[in-house]
């Protein structure tokens, strides 16, 4: 008997709960209705403010990326001028070998033993650099 009765409240809930969602729903359509001009205002002005934030934001990053895109084009071009700088310099190294490698040649040649010094100096770095000596 008690189930029967149970289940009697357990309807009656329902009826009541169903009752209530139903006036909210009518009291929500009912103001949607009665408010609608202010509910477009309101979403146009959300739409509207969303929108400049973005292109305010937008604006920015593009202003971040042009600074950065001209930082790292500024140092590509510094690092174009060490490169053609580090080849001249060995360049010039190169050549500067040459000529001191012929003055040691010339000075052992007629007996000097500052040739034979600075062949030993050289023969030194050239071990330690771990280079193939070629004179």
């Amino acid at each position: 008997m008690t189930l029967g009765k149970d289940m009697t409240n357990l309807k009656k809930h329902q009826m009541a709960a169903k009752d209530k969602i139903s006036q909210y729903l009518h009291k929500a359509k009912s103001f949607c209705k009665n408010h609608q001009n202010e509910i477009i205002v309101g979403s146009y002005i959300v739409l509207v403010s969303g929108l400049g934030i973005t292109a305010i934001m937008m604006k920015r990053y593009k202003n971040s990326l042009d600074v950065e895109k001209k930082a790292l084009e500024n140092s590509k071009q510094i690092i174009d001028s060490l490169k053609c700088r580090i080849n001249n310099l060995e360049n010039l190294s190169e050549i500067k070998d040459s000529f001191f490698n012929k003055a040691i040649s010339n000075d052992l040649r007629h007996g000097g033993s500052f040739g034979g010094q600075q062949m030993a100096y050289r023969k030194a770095y050239l071990n330690s650099c771990n280079k193939a000596v070629d004179l």
